[in-house]
């Protein structure tokens, strides 16, 4: 291939004129009659096997041509871009000049990634300022701990049923005009009173009852059920009450959770709400120089990569209605918008996510955040097993072995390493003082 001609064009759109030498021309055809060869069939010869000159008069020239082009044109676009080392952001807009045996003349013009002009980032260095942890969160921790070991045992007292007890049930429910109510019907179904599980108005009408008895209560459905504005007419019985038996805080229990004492399990519980914390606040702070990073970076979004990502954006709304069971004029109708303020809404978003990708991928440039094969690979895998693929090790693998997907997937984790980075480079911690004392 020759080498290709660059021209600058306003709104960063650039024209590239590409010339496809002879020899690749002859290389595209010869593809081209070996794909046809084995669909057509020509009376006299096996199927697959006519001679090329035959396959050309039985078809015309024209088919060669037509099977060919689109492959000889996408090749010599992918080389320009390799030679040029130029990043499209929009789709190619391609014509075609001339075309012989001789040589392919085409141009191609589309939109190429804009400059980006980042904020003087590492000015922006923060300390972590980890709040310690109180008593009152490590006994709450250690509260749900007991919840969550308690046991259940037979009611020993002759008493009705009342809060914090678990009452194992047989219900089944009717609306007012007789219809089942949807999940209406349950045998053995345990709950515990107070809990939240039942609807309030449920509970009320169990209350006091004792073990085996049998009881018909009727009830309005909530604002906020989906029933709302119904009755209900439930049958009851209360097949059995049990206790929750919540256990001593004591070095017996501790031990329960590998820990040979109380002292002991405070001071995990303690360092992993520590850690939590951590985590949170440092997130919390990386979202922060992110989103400041974003806002104040210079680019200027060129039209038709907007346009095209506000048809991305209006194409995954459509999906989630869609899947919602909604209208798009019903989605306007709630939100109380027009269609001229619904699409301003999605050209900010198309905006900022246009944004957002060539800010953080200029920071990986710059930073030179560069993925080596190990990487591309674990996030390859990541992003098969984030779709649900079955076989994440053959699909991971296959979005490696192809040029454009290995691409997207390159720039995917740059973004995210930036995203990292930000956190890493710019949040310190004061040096540790060891373990927390009790506050």
């Amino acid at each position: 291939m020759s080498p290709v001609t660059v021209e600058r064009l306003p709104q960063h759109r650039v024209r590239l004129e590409v010339e496809v030498e002879a020899a690749a021309v002859e290389r595209g055809l010869d593809k081209a009659y070996r794909r046809l060869v084995k669909e057509v069939k020509i009376p006299g010869f096996r199927q697959g096997k006519a001679p090329r000159g035959v396959v050309e008069r039985y078809l015309g020239k024209e088919a060669l041509w037509e099977e060919a082009l689109d492959g000889l044109l996408d090749e010599a676009y992918q080389k320009a871009l390799q030679e040029t080392g130029l990043e499209p952001v929009s789709q190619p807009e391609v014509e075609l000049h001339s075309r012989t045996e001789e040589g392919i003349r085409f141009s191609v013009e589309m939109e190429v990634r804009p400059p980006v002009t980042l904020p003087p980032y590492m000015e922006w260095k923060e300390t972590l300022e980890i709040p310690p942890v109180t008593e009152e969160s490590v006994q709450k921790v250690l509260d749900q701990l007991r919840q969550e070991t308690a046991t259940l045992a037979p009611l020993e007292e002759d008493r009705g049923l009342q809060a914090g007890d678990v009452a194992i049930l047989d219900f089944e429910g009717w609306d007012e005009e007789g219809n089942p109510l949807p999940g209406g019907k349950e045998v053995n179904y345990q709950a515990e009173i107070g809990s939240g599980i039942l609807l309030p108005a449920f509970e009320e009408g169990i209350l006091a009852m004792k073990a085996g008895e049998e009881r018909e209560i009727t009830f309005d459905f909530p604002a906020d059920h989906a029933l709302s504005g119904k009755k209900a007419r439930v049958q009851v019985k209360l097949q059995a009450i049990k206790e929750k038996r919540v256990p001593e805080l004591d070095d017996f229990w501790a031990q329960r959770f590998g820990q040979p004492d109380m002292d002991k399990l405070r001071e995990e519980v303690r360092k992993g709400l520590e850690e939590e914390q951590r985590q949170s606040l440092r997130e919390e702070m990386r979202q922060k120089l992110e989103t400041r990073l974003i806002e104040e970076a210079q680019v200027e979004i060129p039209p038709k990569a907007l346009a095209e990502e506000v048809g991305e954006v209006r194409h995954e709304l459509f999906h989630e209605l869609e899947h919602a069971g909604l209208t798009w004029e019903a989605y306007l109708k709630e939100r109380e918008m027009e269609e001229a303020q619904l699409q301003e809404e999605m050209e900010k978003a198309a905006a900022n996510r246009l944004k957002t990708r060539w800010v953080l991928e200029e920071l990986a440039q710059k930073e030179n955040l560069e993925p080596g094969d190990a990487d591309l690979y674990r996030w390859a895998l990541q992003v098969a097993q984030g779709a649900g693929s079955p076989h994440p090790e053959k699909d991971a693998q296959s979005l490696l072995s192809s040029e454009d997907s290995r691409k997207s997937l390159e720039r995917s984790w740059k973004r995210q390493r930036a995203r990292e980075w930000l956190g890493e480079t710019l949040l310190e911690e004061p040096p540790s003082t060891g373990s927390q004392e009790d506050i």
